[in-house]
């Protein structure tokens, strides 16, 4: 018997995309990572974007594999499970769909992250 899955899987429209984040909150962010070559794709969430950065570019975390440092696509929201549905909706599109969304938000493919100590802008 297989087990049950403990998330339904996003089918329907998300509700307000729009930026709702109260004075002093801190938003929950959905971002895109690639890599130089665009061959590979990172699509999680946060809070501190760019602390996740950080981890990325140096393989700090064990659950991080691939090296993508290059941060193409933010989405802030403001309730984790809004952000959720979202970053599941993009893990679930195709790719073309996600280059599509990246080069109308971010047409040069910019690094959008803060830059890090020792870095030059």
């Amino acid at each position: 018997m297989p087990k049950p899955r403990r998330y339904a899987r996003v089918t329907d429209p998300l509700p307000d995309r729009a930026i709702k984040v109260p004075p002093g909150a801190v938003p929950w962010v959905v971002y895109v990572l690639t890599d130089e070559t665009r061959a590979r794709y990172s699509i999680s969430m946060a809070k501190d974007v760019d602390a996740r950065v950080f981890r990325h570019r140096q393989l700090i975390s064990p659950v991080i594999r691939h090296r993508t440092p290059i941060l193409v696509l933010t989405e802030r929201f403001a309730d984790r499970y809004t952000a959720i549905a979202r970053m599941k909706r993009l893990r679930a599109w195709a790719l073309p769909q996600l280059i599509a969304l990246i080069e109308a938000e971010n047409p040069e493919w910019k690094d959008l992250s803060s830059p890090l100590p020792g870095e030059e802008t």
